[in-house]
């Protein structure tokens, strides 16, 4: 898949040891709703076992959809394909961050175990 040109969204590290900054194939502009999955799936791990992931998930994607609609109506957008990069977004930011948390526990999150890494999503550019 060709790179966009334009600036993209980062997977930070957020502290973890010896992991590096991960550039996503989704536009900067989207890096609220990354950030917001990022900051979901840390709370998911900061509540375990008390939570299971399936219902966390759901529960975390359709509150932040609902907020997304909120926002795009008080604007007068309908949303649309807007609405659904930006949850396409938000689940990139989650998954990656508990993508990147079990890869740490396999043993496998060095720097180079990053490279290359694709999200499949190229989102708005």
């Amino acid at each position: 898949m060709p790179r966009s040109p334009s600036p993209r969204a980062l997977l930070r590290a957020t502290g973890e040891a010896n992991l590096p900054v991960i550039e996503l194939e989704i536009s900067e502009q989207y890096q609220f709703c990354v950030d917001a999955g990022v900051a979901s799936a840390a709370e998911l791990l900061a509540n375990l076992p008390s939570v299971t992931l399936h219902d966390h998930v759901s529960l975390s994607l359709n509150a932040f959809r609902r907020s997304v609609e909120i926002g795009l109506a008080a604007t007068g957008d309908p949303g649309g394909d807007l609405l659904r990069t930006c949850v396409d977004a938000f689940t990139v930011g989650y998954l990656g961050y508990l993508q990147r948390h079990l890869m740490q526990l396999a043993g496998v999150a060095k720097a180079h175990s990053f490279a290359g890494y694709d999200t499949g999503f190229a989102g708005h550019a």
